[in-house]
């Protein structure tokens, strides 16, 4: 049993690691439970937006995501479709300076995200916005191993805080 049960992880790790799919989009899971959501491209468009919400869907039982934008250039069309992809990971909608940052999708992605991207993007207001108002989250610029580690950091945050808050549970019975 423990042998079948070995294979099958090794089998869905090397299945998660090659994940290639096609289009703007790819990821790949590491320490098994957090996965990393990549684009490929350096534009987002409107068929990438709709191939994220595919993404995000296949990757919903993750305890965290670094959704890694490195590769994606700054500019004000750019920054209108990463609202939507924002809209995928806030709960409830979010003043900013005029304009609102809103859920899209049937659900949110709640768990901790890091966002990787180029230091361009700390002015950005819907990521600024994003970033200020979402607990659990964290932005990081140009640095990979950093965002993992940031990444662990705020699964474990999540994880203890749940911990504490059965235990909590327990004890009042």
């Amino acid at each position: 049993m423990r042998m079948k049960k070995a294979a099958f992880v090794i089998a869905f790790l090397l299945l998660s690691a090659a994940c290639a799919m096609a289009g703007a989009w790819r990821t790949e899971r590491f320490q098994v439970v957090h996965a990393r959501v990549i684009l490929e491209d350096s534009v987002l468009s409107d068929a990438s937006v709709s191939e994220f919400d595919s993404v995000l869907e296949a990757e919903r039982t993750a305890h965290g995501i670094l959704l890694d934008l490195s590769s994606l250039k700054r500019n004000a069309e750019a920054s209108e479709r990463l609202r939507q992809v924002i809209g995928r990971f806030v709960e409830k909608s979010v003043m900013l300076d005029g304009d609102t940052l809103r859920p899209r999708g049937e659900w949110q992605y709640a768990s901790p995200v890091v966002i990787l991207a180029d230091s361009s993007w700390l002015a950005d207001e819907a990521l600024g916005g994003f970033m200020k108002h979402r607990f659990y989250s964290e932005f990081v610029a140009d640095d990979l191993d950093r965002a993992k580690r940031e990444l662990r950091d705020l699964v474990k945050q999540v994880d203890l805080l749940q911990q504490d808050r059965m235990e909590k549970m327990f004890e009042s019975k």
